[in-house]
């Protein structure tokens, strides 16, 4: 009997102990987002923010904008800092890039993505070869609806995408 309530209290112990482990690291993971006041636009991927008084660089996750001197990479620059300048937005961290950049989801003050903001207006790719969450299957889709449209960079017959361009110009 006295073992039976022993076995009973150690896995009930047990037990809360897990589902307290289990809260901490959703926590953990959860408290990673953060708010923070965007300072400057590098290009339409890029950008820096400033949130405690610390600068950090954040590298759009998912999606590539064409590069400054590429066609449509300053009126990609244009379209972000018109969408960021001077904004609170929300920050998603998914990843570090081999830069140091924190490669984030970006939150605007509405609740959208930047990423598809961009891609939508005809501004961005889906990179496919980076972007796996399940939100990219959306972007894909305003991509498509972008190109046929021919909203943007789609406009041009055959837009080299900035992954190949960059190869072109090293």
């Amino acid at each position: 009997m006295i073992m039976a309530r022993i076995l009973i209290f150690f896995s009930l112990g047990m037990a809360i102990l897990t589902t307290g482990i289990a809260l901490s690291n959703r926590l953990t993971i959860g408290d990673a987002s953060f708010s923070a006041q965007v300072s400057t636009i590098i290009d339409g991927d890029t950008f820096t923010v400033i949130q405690q008084q610390k600068k950090s660089v954040i590298r759009l996750y998912g999606v590539d904008c064409p590069e400054k001197a590429q066609p449509y990479g300053k009126q990609a620059s244009q379209a972000a800092k018109a969408l960021l300048c001077g904004k609170v937005v929300g920050i998603d961290p998914v990843d570090t890039d081999k830069y140091g950049r924190t490669v984030a989801i970006v939150r605007l003050a509405d609740g959208a993505a930047l990423q598809e903001r961009l891609v939508e207006s005809g501004f961005a790719w889906v990179f496919d070869h980076f972007c796996r969450k399940p939100v990219c299957m959306q972007w894909k889709h305003k991509e498509k609806t972008a190109r046929q449209a021919q909203k943007g960079l789609w406009g041009d017959d055959k837009p080299t995408p900035p992954w190949q361009w960059r190869a072109g110009h090293k």
